[in-house]
């Protein structure tokens, strides 16, 4: 599926479509440093529910099970002196070794996978829009499965080498490095339904958050109603005819 480098919302074909089911499931996605957090807290804002995998797979690491499997896999140092996983320490052996990153994401992906699936499907039982803000295109491609649209934020790579730097405090090669064990950011591109190219303006990432839950989410919303009114309308005038056969 080609796409172009940037384009409106209402210019990129959803190739999913909207669920049948209720609600919305959108996955954000993008690049490191792209700047996805600020999508989603604009969609917020708007009134979605948003998830972030990474803060989901942060209290995965925390729990008592989770932290003692990981010091075994990984050793005593990566455990800080508050006796939580120091996570940095083990960011510095994951993105340095693929075996090793394979052996954490085979410790952190099932629990934290089956929490956000399960968040996913009380959205759409209740009818919510939920964001799910996930880092990898692992996590998208699991999860896009079942979503009514994909949104991939990106950002030219030179910003986006400044903002790991000046924000982060990352060496000038770490972006490389840490991209390096990761799909393409191209491959990203090519799945997502809607590429938000991010030059730094805020106000332009709030404007295209606002477009997509305009021209996208706010129609399924409107038809999801529009049906269970309907349905409701059907169920009440169905009533009197079962009351009128039972006293034929």
């Amino acid at each position: 599926m080609q796409h172009p480098a940037s384009s409106s919302p209402d210019q990129r074909a959803n190739t999913r479509g909207p669920s049948a089911s209720g609600g919305y499931v959108l996955v954000l996605s993008g690049s490191i440093a792209a700047g996805k957090s600020t999508v989603g807290r604009a969609l917020g804002k708007l009134g979605a529910f948003v998830v972030d995998a990474d803060r989901v797979a942060h209290g995965v690491l925390d729990a008592p099970a989770t932290r003692e499997r990981v010091r075994e896999a990984f050793g005593d140092d990566v455990v800080g002196e508050d006796g939580r996983i120091d996570r940095t320490a083990v960011g510095k052996i994951v993105f340095a070794d693929p075996d090793a990153l394979e052996r954490l994401e085979a410790l952190l992906h099932p629990p934290t996978f089956a929490a956000i699936a399960a968040e996913r499907d009380r959205a759409r039982a209740s009818g919510r829009v939920l964001v799910i803000d996930v880092p990898h295109l692992t996590e998208t491609a699991f999860f896009g499965e079942g979503a009514d649209l994909i949104v991939f934020v990106d950002a030219p790579l030179e910003e986006r080498r400044r903002r790991t730097i000046e924000d982060r405090g990352w060496d000038p090669d770490e972006l490389a490095r840490r991209e390096g064990r990761q799909r393409p950011v191209a491959d990203g591109r090519a799945s997502a339904d809607v590429v938000i190219d991010n030059d730094g303006d805020p106000g332009r990432v709030t404007e295209r958050a606002a477009e997509i839950w305009r021209e996208r989410i706010a129609p399924k919303l409107a038809a999801d109603r529009s049906a269970t009114a309907e349905v409701a309308t059907i169920g009440g005038a169905s009533a009197p005819q079962a009351d009128e056969a039972a006293t034929q």
